[in-house]
């Protein structure tokens, strides 16, 4: 895992990795293995066998998937990670959207492929994550921020029926796909996973109550993975949006977002990442329990 760290540091974009530099690092962390250095043994190897690929056929094998892929955010993070020589395999409900998509990262050189799934239908987004795997390859960074769905209650109107809404989309959907691409990334000894919140999960507000309480259960949960993997070499980030996706609005701008998920990838160095202005969403909520009119809710969550 030491191997793959330094690599990610010196070679972020896996471009340019050798054949004969990585086999001579294989080599000469196999000489180390037998002094009980086995981690680094095992990354140059799965290092090794990849690069082949990139030596071959002039781009990466290193694999993207976004799950609730959309035209703001998700197409942000697909392009970040595709300028950067990622396949990218886009997973949401609508098979024509989702071909408008993939058509507009092709335009822009990125190899791209659809794969349809009700995100809240678990047995089908376990079968598109497979076929994911099946036709780009093992998958190296899962990206998971389903467009926001669903009913918003404030915090006496909240049931459990829209409670549940919200957590089958953010949490259990989330549950899903991880556990779709960890075991592979586990025994690789290396992953990246990148779990998308809203401000509802960090500062509460009764206007988005059944959201926030969705929200709050996936940034906990990244957290705790976070803590977990980080010895197997696997890294796990929670992004918190506490902004609209507005084109052209600076650090909103979903390019500018896509860039930011890029850097933690590359970086490594923190479990959460917060997109916005916090200290604003609490004026927000202050505004709202003083008694003032109830925010727009389409754009935050």
């Amino acid at each position: 895992m030491r191997v793959l760290a330094w690599i990610r540091t010196v070679l972020p974009d896996r471009k340019t990795l050798s054949i004969y530099t990585l086999a001579r690092w294989g080599k000469k962390t196999a000489s180390n293995s037998e002094t009980g250095i086995r981690h680094d043994h095992r990354a140059a190897n799965f290092i090794v066998g990849r690069s082949r690929n990139v030596c071959l056929n002039q781009f990466s094998p290193v694999v993207d998937i976004v799950v609730g892929a959309g035209p703001g955010l998700g197409m942000g993070v697909a392009r970040a990670f595709g300028r950067h020589g990622f396949q990218v395999g886009l997973i949401a409900r609508t098979r024509e959207k989702l071909d408008t998509l993939v058509g507009e990262l092709t335009g822009l050189g990125v190899t791209a492929a659809a794969f349809p799934a009700d995100i809240r239908d678990r047995d089908a987004l376990t079968t598109a994550l497979t076929a994911a795997r099946d036709t780009l390859g093992p998958i190296d960074v899962l990206e998971y921020s389903p467009s926001p769905t669903g009913p918003i209650t404030n915090a006496v109107q909240t049931t459990v029926e829209s409670a549940t809404a919200q957590f089958e989309l953010n949490v259990l959907g989330a549950v899903s796909a991880v556990s779709a691409v960890l075991p592979d990334m586990r025994a690789r000894g290396d992953g990246t996973l990148l779990l998308t919140t809203g401000v509802s999960s960090t500062i509460p507000a009764p206007f988005l109550a059944n959201v926030g309480l969705a929200m709050a259960g996936l940034r906990n949960w990244a957290h705790t993975l976070h803590a977990e993997l980080k010895a197997e070499g696997i890294y796990v980030g929670t992004v918190t949006i506490a902004s609209g996706v507005i084109p052209g609005g600076g650090e909103a701008d979903p390019d500018a977002i896509g860039d930011r998920y890029y850097r933690m990838y590359q970086q490594r160095d923190r479990a959460e990442q917060v997109i916005g202005d916090l200290d604003a969403f609490r004026a927000l909520v202050a505004q709202y329990v003083g008694g003032h009119a109830e925010p727009a809710t389409s754009t935050v969550r």
